[in-house]
């Protein structure tokens, strides 16, 4: 779920003893509307990050403190220092940024085997371009 920064207030909770992303945008921002459904995806999908969004024309005292000038901007946030940004509307960037520098997301967790299900052997496994598998031995 992302949470909504409304003053300088919220912004320093949010940031504040964890890691957090903003969303940095405006109303009338085209590029801003259009990731908004990627921001609020990663959200639900990404454990162990707290997800903000935050307008700059109603917060503009935090605005200037960043040196924010392009929206939308996403800020990264580990204990209250600013760590990474984004700026952009490109979906792939922000997503292969959040998942590589955050945990995987939920959909993406190791599922427990199921009953009767047994760990591959390495002849079952799938192999990689360029790996073989020894032939079996042949009694003469």
């Amino acid at each position: 779920m992302v949470q909504v920064i409304e003053n300088s207030e919220d912004y320093k909770k949010a940031i504040k003893n964890k890691v957090a992303i903003i969303d940095c945008h405006a109303v009338w921002c085209g590029p801003c509307k259009a990731i908004s459904p990627i921001f609020e995806k990663l959200s639900s999908d990404v454990k162990g990050v707290e997800f903000f969004k935050m307008d700059v024309d109603e917060v503009p005292d935090v605005v200037a403190e960043l040196g924010i000038r392009a929206m939308p901007t996403f800020l990264f946030f580990e204990n209250g220092k600013k760590v990474n940004e984004f700026v952009g509307a490109n979906p792939r960037g922000l997503t292969n940024l959040v998942l590589a520098y955050h945990e995987k997301p939920k959909a993406e967790e190791e599922k427990p085997e199921a009953e009767g299900e047994r760990p591959k052997t390495e002849e079952e496994k799938p192999k990689t371009e360029g790996e073989t598998t020894p032939a079996p031995a042949t009694s003469q």
